[in-house]
């Protein structure tokens, strides 16, 4: 029986070897595809192509590209030290599925879905954040998550439908939805033809309309009464309306707004045209049916309301329907079944675009949201290729770069011109605010990876806050009620009764939870980073999970980019480097400006790194001890090679004179090069 056990376990690992060697050699096969291509367009252009990065170059550019932040000096020295064969293509595999690709991948995607903590009042973004960074750390094909945002409804707080917050983004605006959602998706740009045809493409307005209907008649505000928990809350709601009036009403309007905001509607395929519409193949306030604007159109066939008093007379008396209530026909699901088909044209060429621009820094077709029918591809052979790779891979994102990165072209010497740029090479760039702010605290906290919260540590809050709500009984109604309604008429009384709430709630927690939160408190006012990124642990570890967002809003608070607000609040490190608000699509920038500069020469470098001993680069230069080793450290940790010998001499000559001031020197001078701010 044993050896029975023993031989299926061998089998078992001989077919996972051999899995692997398959899904290996497919990888391969494919990255070779894509490299032909390349090389075939390098020979017809008189093109020759860069050399092969060195391992230096190479293992600086996958961390940040892959993960968003710089190798740790362990990290890189271990990739200088291996004599593996295929290092590099193993590198990006562990590098694809670790936690910082989920995170940097987030940052990618809120610029572009203009994800924010706060979508609007009383409407938070952290229940989108928490579905987004699920999606991603699950791998979820895009197509599928795409189609998710698409058709999502239901209340907006409520546990694991945070995919409403897409729709919710544009809550109201139906129009901004769906030009919104088509430049993103299909890298259409239909926005201009929501006032007229549209002058530079050949969307007419009515098109643009036809479009909109798909998200016909959506709400985005639930009523008590779509609630049946919310029964018992009326006769109190009455019973204070008697007693404060307008008071009363108002407290339970803002009471219920955190339960009532959603997606309400699966979409009737109607839409209105304009008051002022101009063109001869409609009339001014006409209805439009739901019609695709290209591909396959869905075949919807919504009832237009009547327009003659007769029939609407008749409609109300001999069939009991409202003429002015749409019916509902699920357009929103079919615009989704639609746009994620991988035979709609654009859908698919969209996402391997964008996904090329993100490994090389140049897009095959540019801009990525600004696609024509007479839009032509740097290189239209590679641009169908990377079409039929992604339908190959059925839209997993991560298999789909993992191609790209494991390519010949993606390991050579990037190159620093765009002019006679022919995608052969990486295009040198600059870091993103997210890769350098990531960087930063790579050079602070020992393997900021696990420094990362739960995908739902914020919105926990959200959904707990939801829940309580509708579970709340009469009694616990009244006295909510009260309290809001205290709000508004007396603020003093109210602040007063929100400090001894949480007074008794401190009260209750546990001593030893007391005294970690009273050394974190502590730990901050000296602006000591590791420590507080233990003491969080050890919370962790206690069941004290996340932050609240107003602690995530501090300045000096230290985290990956992706748990921090979205976006940080003006002032921050992150805006200053050219994180966008998140008001615009894919509106982050890369210019350098003066604040800039003034927090590296002031700000985060010098609070963090240079006067904290315990930081993980100056903790490594004192271990190292020789000022040798040291200048070696400080190379490898920040720019992730050997310093040259001439580089050697002078750092030594330095800290012959001053050993403390020169290390600080020393690091400062790194940090401010362009060498550290590029991606080469």
């Amino acid at each position: 029986m044993k050896t029975l056990i023993t031989l299926a376990f061998v089998s078992g690992l001989t077919l996972m070897g051999s899995s692997a060697a398959e899904t290996s050699e497919a990888l391969a096969g494919r990255a070779a595809r894509v490299d032909e291509l390349i090389d075939a367009h390098l020979q017809d252009s008189g093109i020759s192509s860069p050399p092969v990065a060195d391992d230096e170059t190479f293992v600086r550019r996958a961390y940040l590209d892959i993960v968003g932040r710089i190798p740790t000096n362990r990290e890189a020295e271990a990739f200088f030290s291996s004599a593996e064969e295929g290092k590099r293509d193993a590198l990006v595999s562990e590098l694809l599925r670790s936690p910082g690709f989920a995170s940097h991948s987030f940052n990618y995607w809120a610029d572009i879905l203009r994800i924010k903590s706060v979508l609007a009042r009383r409407t938070s973004g952290e229940p989108f954040i928490h579905w987004m960074k699920v999606a991603l750390e699950e791998n979820k094909p895009y197509d599928e998550w795409v189609a998710e945002l698409l058709a999502a409804d239901g209340p907006g707080h409520a546990r694991n439908n945070g995919a409403t917050g897409l729709m919710l983004r544009d809550r109201n605006m139906p129009e901004d939805s769906m030009s919104n959602t088509v430049r993103v998706f299909l890298g259409t740009r239909l926005e201009c033809a929501q006032c007229h045809d549209h002058p530079f493409d050949k969307w007419t307005q009515k098109q643009y309309f036809e479009m909109v209907a798909f998200m016909g008649d959506v709400d985005y505000i639930f009523r008590a009464n779509d609630f049946p928990q919310s029964d018992h809350f009326r006769p109190i709601l009455d019973k204070k309306i008697e007693e404060h009036g307008r008071a009363a009403q108002g407290a339970f309007r803002k009471f219920f707004e955190t339960v009532a905001t959603g997606v309400k509607g699966t979409g009737t395929g109607l839409a209105k045209l304009p008051d002022d519409y101009q063109y001869s193949d409609a009339e001014p306030g006409d209805f439009v049916k739901a019609k695709a604007i290209f591909g396959d159109d869905p075949g919807l066939n919504p009832i237009i309301p009547p327009k003659d008093k007769k029939d609407r007379r008749r409609m109300r008396r001999f069939k009991g329907l409202d003429p002015d209530k749409r019916r509902e026909i699920n357009s929103r699901a079919a615009f989704s079944e639609w746009l994620t088909d991988s035979q709609t044209p654009r859908f698919t060429t969209v996402i391997a675009n964008r996904m090329w621009e993100r490994a090389f820094g140049v897009a095959l077709i540019e801009p990525v949201d600004d696609l024509r029918d007479d839009s032509v591809a740097a290189n239209p052979d590679l641009m169908n290729l990377l079409e039929d790779l992604m339908r190959e891979v059925d839209y997993d994102l991560r298999a789909f770069l993992e191609i790209l990165y494991t390519t010949d072209a993606y390991q050579r010497e990037s190159v620093q011109e765009r002019e006679g740029y022919a995608h052969h090479a990486p295009l040198m760039r600059r870091m993103s605010a997210e890769q350098c702010w990531d960087s930063m605290l790579t050079l602070v906290i020992p393997d900021i990876d696990t420094t990362l919260s739960e995908p739902d540590a914020v919105a926990l809050d959200v959904y707990t806050s939801y829940e309580e709500l509708l579970s709340l009984n009469e009694e616990e109604f009244e006295k909510e009620l009260d309290l809001m309604i205290t709000r508004y008429s007396d603020p003093m009384a109210y602040r007063e009764m929100r400090r001894e709430s949480r007074n008794r709630d401190d009260l209750r927690r546990s001593a030893r939870v007391r005294m970690l939160s009273e050394q974190l408190k502590e730990a901050r006012k000296r602006g000591d980073a590791v420590t507080v990124e233990r003491i969080i642990q050890s919370l962790r570890d206690l069941g004290i999970n996340g932050v609240r967002g107003r602690e995530r809003l501090r300045a000096n608070y230290m985290a990956r980019a992706s748990d921090l607000p979205s976006p940080a609040p003006d002032g921050h490190f992150l805006r200053q480097f050219g994180q966008s608000k998140r008001d615009l699509i894919d509106a982050s920038h890369e210019d350098a400006n003066i604040p800039q500069l003034l927090n590296l020469l002031n700000g985060f470098v010098e609070e963090r790194l240079l006067n904290q001993t315990q930081a993980v680069l100056r903790r490594e230069m004192i271990r190292a001890r020789a000022p040798a080793s040291q200048i070696n450290t400080a190379y490898v940790g920040v720019l992730s090679r050997e310093p040259e010998p001439e580089e050697r001499d002078m750092w030594l000559r330095i800290m012959r004179d001053d050993a403390r001031q020169g290390t600080k020197d020393m690091i400062w001078t790194l940090l401010n090069t362009h060498e550290f701010l590029f991606i080469r």
